[in-house]
Formats: structure tokens, C-alpha cells, sequence
């Protein structure tokens, strides 16, 4: 038994290393080659990539955060030209502005974030107060993606029979 534990303790210790060598070198592969701050496109599909550097830059110690901070705050700055709040998938990456805002207090970040929120609220919406990609608003019975995504509806849903 005594052999069972200590062995079960090694993979443990093991695969946790092994787990978070992983995530490192996925985090690295997506800095440096994937997605280099320079080139940092404001759009939908990177701002998930942002996201989940503010997420690591709040799970590490503050020798590691530098690195986050210097990545989102190149990309902000790379985009802060066409950073806008036009549409709902430009809003994604606002994040990254609000994230500087708070952390480094330079009310440049501040200030872009506060326009890029009130172009935000400029944005078309259906009835029940989704933002929508189009120009025109949607109605309620409208099924596509651009209307009913990520919105809750302010009329309850009929239960089943």
C-alpha cells in the first residue's frame, strides 16, 4: 500500500508538470508565432486569445505577469487606431483596453475605452435587446445568428406538454 501511495503521489507531481509545461508552451507557441503582439487583428476570433492572456497575466506571480502586460499593452497599442465598438465582435477586444485602463491607469486607455463603449450602445438592437452585426434590427421571430446570440430573452419560453 505504502508503495501504491507513493507512486500515485510521483504520476500526480508528474502529470501536473507535465500539464502546465503544456499550457506554457501552447501560451508561448500563440504569443511568438500564432498571434504576435504587432499583428494583433480587432476582431472576435483574437480577442478570445486576449482574453485568455488577461486570465494568465491574473494567475501569475508578478515576475511573470510583465510578460502578459507587455503583450496585450502592444496589441492595444498596435490597434488603438481602428479599435472601435461598431459592431458586437469589434466590442471583444475591448477588453484589452479596459484591462489596461485599470492596471496602468493611463487614461489614454480610459478614454478609448469609454468611446469604444458609448459606439457600442450606438449599435442597432432587436426587440429584445440583442446587438445585432446589421444595420437593420432584427424582430423577435428572426432565427439567425447575428440576432439571438448571446442575448436572453425578456419573454419567458413556453413549457413543453
Amino acid at each position: 500500500m505504502k508503495r501504491v501511495t507513493i507512486l500515485g503521489i510521483a504520476l500526480l507531481l508528474f502529470y501536473t508538470s507535465f500539464s502546465q509545461s503544456w499550457v506554457d508552451s501552447v501560451d508561448k507557441h500563440g504569443r511568438e508565432v500564432f498571434m504576435p503582439a504587432e499583428k494583433y487583428k480587432w476582431d472576435w476570433g483574437q480577442a478570445t486569445f486576449l482574453n485568455s492572456l488577461v486570465h494568465l497575466y491574473n494567475s501569475k506571480t508578478a515576475a511573470d505577469k510583465k510578460t502578459y502586460l507587455n503583450y496585450i499593452k502592444t496589441a492595444m497599442d498596435a490597434t488603438y487606431a481602428v479599435a472601435n465598438g461598431k459592431h458586437p465582435n469589434a466590442v471583444a477586444s475591448a477588453h484589452g483596453m479596459a484591462f489596461l485602463a485599470r492596471i496602468t491607469a493611463d487614461p489614454k486607455y480610459l478614454d478609448k475605452s469609454k468611446e469604444i463603449y458609448a459606439q457600442y450602445l450606438q449599435v442597432p438592437r432587436s426587440p429584445n435587446s440583442c446587438a445585432t452585426n446589421t444595420k437593420t434590427r432584427c424582430s423577435v421571430s428572426t432565427k439567425s445568428a447575428s440576432c439571438s446570440m448571446g442575448c436572453r430573452r425578456r419573454t419567458p419560453r413556453r413549457s413543453p406538454r
